[in-house]
């Protein structure tokens, strides 16, 4: 009786319509994307960088963060490191994900020197590059192809992916990093993550309906 006089239910989606196992499922280069079983050789680097812009892991630790651990879970299985293009990788410096920051950040030293990764909400990461990586060409990233890459997160969006997205640069010798940094970054691409649907959520729907 109580329940007929209810107009709007809402619910906590993660864990009750979802089965609450978030995974990562489809990396894009900015236009176009894959499955993550499919990945081309510049697709899976896009991986690698993200990898880098994540919290330290091994020695016992345990990512906090599911999105983290989706990230780590598919490189592993894909045999994706940070190292993925380099020779050298070593975390010096990193800010760690923060709401009011909307990204997460890592210096690392390379056999080219320094390099900055950097991965969170793409409105933000996207309003701090200046290029973005197209194939094996680096362009300017200008109206044009921010439209593109606005595009390309509603695209995805759609398709019910939380979105991230990567970046990165060459950064000087200094070892310290703070917010005045996260600039000038090269756009690399995409992560959608998905949350599957539980199996029984339709037919919980359509009982609750009735």
């Amino acid at each position: 009786e109580a329940l007929g006089r209810v107009n709007v239910l809402c619910f906590d989606k993660t864990g009750t319509l979802t089965e609450g196992r978030i995974s990562l499922q489809y990396v894009s280069d900015g236009r176009a994307g894959r499955p993550v079983e499919e990945l081309t050789h510049h697709l899976r680097r896009v991986i690698a960088a993200a990898v880098r812009a994540s919290p330290k892991t091994g020695g016992g630790r345990v990512l906090a963060h599911p999105t983290d651990r989706a990230i780590h879970e598919a490189a592993e299985r894909l045999s994706i490191t940070p190292r993925e293009g380099l020779q050298v990788w070593e975390r010096v410096d990193e800010m760690p994900f923060e709401p009011g920051r909307g990204y997460h950040a890592v210096l690392g030293r390379t056999e080219h020197g320094h390099l900055l990764s950097v991965k969170g909400a793409p409105e933000i990461v996207i309003d701090h590059c200046t290029t973005a990586l197209r194939g094996t060409e680096v362009v300017p990233c200008d109206d044009a192809v921010r439209h593109e890459l606005t595009r390309e997160v509603a695209r995805l969006a759609r398709q019910g992916y939380r979105v991230l997205a990567v970046a990165q640069r060459p950064a000087s010798d200094r070892s310290d990093l703070d917010e005045s940094r996260i600039d000038e970054l090269c756009f690399l691409g995409f992560l959608g993550l998905g949350d599957p649907v539980r199996a029984t959520a339709a037919e919980s729907v359509d009982r609750l309906m009735r």
